[in-house]
């Protein structure tokens, strides 16, 4: 080969091309091998069919017709005192007996959404003066002060947020994102496509001729993890497209994506919201796209674990195994009320806690970080990050080093 080819640029050009199909090739290679297994369409199946069936149980109550357009035009809105004066007429009425006149058949529920909604409101502003008391007590420069004020300012900028909103359909949307119920079977289908993604090419004695062939150094680890990344972004799609799907047949739309988080569940069928006092100044689409994002990483994060796992163990049950225990181990620990000292930290700062999102942003919960406030799940997607790179170093390490011993 010539000087003059190698500086040739077409020359390279063809070059490059022939490397990116070649790797591709591999790419696509590794896609068939995780796509073609049966047990992940029959998880997948007995999955939808959960969720068919946990919907089917509980009536559907479309909300977004003419039957509620008086109900929201009464109530629908930020909350206000006369409001919540007179709803609590009303609630007094309805125990003694009485039924006001013209009554929905569901006002009575909406009724303790506002006063929920009132009282999260007051909260919210004695918290506010609390913190303003504080600051004026502890020194400007002082850690306490820069927690203090970041709360503050964070506060401040919710607003007008406590009401009654018309949510059902996101209310559902977040409870396939939230419980520890979903989170396992997002985790399963996880474990069930990625533990044999190493362990299989030894338990079919492959290994020996992949390593030994072109690609089986870096290029082939590089297009695994790629498939277990195609893979994941797949089933998290599929998923949520499946419950979105749900939700809006059930209650007949996604409205009430403007409304903020604070009252996402005091609406027409509950009245306690878990983000009543969250600081964050989101509306629902908003903070649907901040939970998506996160539980997919959280889900990215931990299908590098199982792969990981995979390749040291060379057995797909004990990868699967040793994955769902670093999974479980965390939220087992706070069932048996074993969350102290140490132990407070593995809970907080775990996979289960990532993908799940639910305590993420309920309230305000920061750390010390080199002196300056770090909100809990800006600390927790970091540490994860930096967990994944050193977890994915451990990945090539493992996999040339068993090519040098062999």
């Amino acid at each position: 080969m010539s000087v003059l080819e190698i500086q040739n640029p077409l020359w390279k050009m063809c070059m490059f091309i022939s490397l990116m199909r070649r790797r591709m090739t591999v790419y696509k290679h590794e896609c068939f091998k995780i796509f073609s297994k049966p047990s992940i369409y029959l998880v997948f199946a007995l999955i939808t069919g959960l969720l068919l069936w946990g919907e089917q149980s509980i009536p559907p109550e479309p909300v977004f017709d003419e039957s509620h357009e008086e109900l929201i035009e009464r109530w629908g809105g930020p909350v206000t005192e006369e409001m919540n004066e007179i709803v609590r007429e009303e609630m007094v009425m309805q125990d003694g007996g009485e039924s006001p006149d013209n009554l929905h058949p569901i006002e009575g529920n909406v009724h303790f959404s506002i006063a929920s909604a009132w009282g999260n409101k007051e909260a919210m502003k004695e918290r506010k003066a609390d913190l303003q008391m504080k600051k004026e007590e502890l020194t400007p420069s002082s850690y306490a002060w820069r927690v203090a004020s970041k709360e503050q300012e964070m506060y401040e900028k919710v607003g007008e947020a406590h009401g009654f909103f018309i949510v059902e359909g996101w209310r559902g949307m977040f409870d396939f994102l939230e419980p520890f119920f979903s989170v396992i079977l997002l985790a399963v289908l996880i474990l069930v496509g990625l533990s044999p993604v190493f362990a299989d090419e030894h338990g079919k004695r492959m290994a020996g001729l992949l390593l030994a062939t072109k690609h089986g150094r870096k290029k082939l680890v590089t297009a695994k993890l790629l498939a277990g990344i195609t893979y994941i972004a797949a089933i998290f799609v599929s998923l949520h497209v499946v419950n979105t799907v749900i939700h809006v047949v059930k209650f007949g739309g996604l409205g009430g994506w403007d409304a903020p988080i604070q009252s996402l569940w005091s609406s027409m069928f509950a009245w306690w919201s878990p983000y009543g006092q969250s600081p964050f100044a989101w509306n629902v689409l908003e903070f649907w796209g901040a939970t998506l994002t996160v539980q997919f990483f959280g889900s990215l994060v931990f299908g590098v674990l199982v792969l990981v796992c995979s390749q040291l163990t060379r057995n797909a049950m004990v990868a699967f195994f040793i994955s769902g225990c670093v999974l479980a181990a965390p939220y087992v620990i706070r069932q048996l009320g074993l969350e102290h000292g140490m132990m407070e930290y593995v809970t907080a700062f775990s996979y289960m806690e990532l993908i799940r999102t639910e305590r993420l942003f309920q309230t305000f919960e920061a750390y010390n970080v080199f002196g300056i406030p770090v909100l809990y799940h800006t600390v927790l997607i970091c540490l994860f990050a930096l967990i994944t790179v050193g977890v994915t170093v451990l990945l090539y390490w493992s996999h040339k080093h068993e090519q040098v011993a062999g």
